[in-house]
């Protein structure tokens, strides 16, 4: 689109509605009609990163209705006095577990105890060496085959048997426990079928009863998984069953779509730049760069959601308060005026910096876990492989929270 369409935008911004639109937003009841790159790139030549969500179309549904003039990075980095997180981080609010529904007090008090035993330290050595093992198991068998879908044989199992395994999911619950992760990622999306809501808020009874069980044999004992550390940690103050619970199901719902759709966003990066994979192959060293740069160019989360605890004025637009306002991770993390050629793949950014975990006290728990996964099986792929490609179109799914291939043809050549 020409500059005169960006100047038109320009002129519409201070406060007035635009009317359900398609081309500067997207109907969050259609998956498939997000904000391209190419479009958010428009949006930020005029410096407009935020939407307000206070539209409701004939059938309920929200659109994105009234733009907001905002600094993108400084409104991710910055929002915590005037947006608050107890409605949740999703388009629409519904469940939210734990942490990422909360502000302070609570959320000070949750996030102390928690991390006392989900440390980066503690989780790369304890859970290291076997994630590196399961990184070779997956590579391995993934070569056996001239073809594969990445996203079935490698994005997908990694986070889903590392987390079964964080938290003690006995072999014999693997299957249900799959089930479960399936459905509540799925639930990311339950403002857009009420289908999904229902399946969504079945599922969380069916954990919840899960892992009220757990807690019943582990409390007590000397267990090193995740679920009886949390049962032991606190010194004055211990968590409740009901947040033990919570943040079990967020760590099933959050690192398994962030590590699959952080993993399954890079090897799709790294087959259409082929020259940086070439690069990070004679040079392994550079993985941890590699998937930095992979946070920022395909971040999993697309999104967050909040709400205005007060009335807020961003660059002479004022939106009143309990309003609810979406913060584009992704614009961020394309944003011109911070990388050079951000439209561009590029392994060792002097700019490494990145918003694709959020900041400050929402700053992702899981993020060490999550990069040490993706490290891992990108070390393993990189080191046994001559190349990989695509072997046909992938498949992604893209909403405004998250974006990442299911499925993932590609050609894995070995050494």
């Amino acid at each position: 689109m020409g500059s005169s369409r960006s100047r038109a935008a320009s002129k519409s911004l201070p406060g007035k509605p635009l009317g359900p639109f398609r081309y500067f937003g997207t109907r969050l009841d259609d998956p498939n009609d997000i904000v391209p790159h190419e479009h958010r790139r428009e949006l930020r030549a005029v410096r407009v990163f935020a939407a307000w969500l206070n539209h409701m179309d004939s059938r309920g549904i929200n659109t994105l209705d009234t733009l907001v003039d905002a600094d993108d990075r400084w409104l991710v980095r910055h929002h915590l006095l005037d947006f608050g997180s107890t409605l949740g981080s999703a388009p629409e609010p519904g469940f939210q577990p734990g942490l990422t529904a909360t502000d302070p007090p609570e959320h000070t008090r949750l996030r102390r105890i928690v991390q006392t035993v989900f440390t980066p330290k503690a989780i790369a050595r304890k859970w290291g060496p076997r994630i590196e093992a399961i990184c070779a198991q997956l590579v391995d068998q993934a070569l056996a085959e001239p073809e594969v879908d990445a996203y079935q044989r490698l994005t997908l199992p990694l986070p889903i048997t590392v987390i079964a395994e964080l938290l003690g999911v006995a072999d014999g619950d693997l299957v249900a426990f799959k089930r479960w992760s399936d459905a509540m990622c799925d639930g990311v999306n339950q403002h857009l079928d009420p289908d999904i809501q229902a399946r969504t808020e079945q599922t969380y009874g069916e954990l919840v009863r899960y892992f009220k069980a757990q807690l019943q044999e582990r409390r007590g004992g000397e267990g090193d998984d995740l679920v009886s550390l949390l049962c032991r940690a606190g010194q004055d103050e211990r968590l409740s069953d009901r947040e033990i619970i919570q943040f079990c199901i967020l760590l099933l719902v959050a690192g398994n779509e962030t590590t699959t759709n952080l993993v399954g966003n890079g090897l799709l990066a790294l087959s259409h730049f082929e020259s940086e994979q070439a690069r990070l192959r004679a040079d392994p060293a550079l993985v941890p760069d590699a998937v930095e740069e992979m946070l920022r160019f395909g971040p999993p989360s697309q999104a967050m959601f909040r709400q205005t605890t007060r009335a807020v004025r961003l660059h002479g637009v004022e939106i009143p308060e309990n309003q609810r306002v979406m913060l584009s991770i992704a614009s961020a993390n394309r944003d011109e005026r911070h990388y050079d050629a951000p439209e561009r793949f590029r392994i060792g950014r002097p700019q490494q910096e990145h918003v694709a975990f959020g900041s400050g006290i929402h700053f992702c728990l899981g993020a060490m876990l999550a990069r040490l996964e993706a490290r891992t099986l990108l070390h393993a792929l990189i080191t046994r492989t001559r190349r990989f490609s695509l072997a046909a179109e992938p498949t992604l799914v893209s909403n405004p929270i998250v974006r990442g291939p299911v499925a993932l043809p590609m050609r894995l050549e070995p050494l």
